[in-house]
């Protein structure tokens, strides 16, 4: 049911979901699932359609990630500047739909210059 997170770039983010989808509907129209008892198939297309729900809020992230934009400052909680960025952190995301991934610019803390005390005490 599930499959493994896959990197859309350059791709339709929602790719995944419109293959999800167009199982689903092949599917129902199968004539095994015709034959179903109303609970089992009811229980069926509940897992299958949070896997769509999953692949859907995926392609949304995707999206979103994609389209982030870069600033060229910005201030942190802390009041500290940061004016660097990584691009492509991402961290799993747990959702009510199932594991997403979360692709994100990431704007790190710089330390500061370590302070050589002339005595030797840090």
């Amino acid at each position: 049911m599930s499959t493994v997170y896959k990197n859309t770039a350059n791709a339709d983010e929602f790719a995944l979901a419109f293959e999800q989808f167009h199982q689903l509907v092949t599917t129902l129209r199968s004539h095994e699932q015709q034959q179903m008892e109303h609970g089992e198939l009811e229980s069926w297309l509940h897992g299958e359609g949070m896997e769509l729900l999953r692949r859907l809020l995926q392609g949304h992230l995707d999206l979103r990630g994609r389209r982030e934009v870069r600033l060229a400052c910005v201030s942190g909680a802390d009041g500290v500047e940061r004016r660097q960025a990584r691009p492509d952190s991402q961290r799993g995301l747990m959702t009510r739909f199932g594991e997403v991934q979360v692709r994100r610019l990431v704007t790190p803390v710089c330390q500061p210059e370590p302070i050589h005390h002339p005595y030797g005490i840090a």
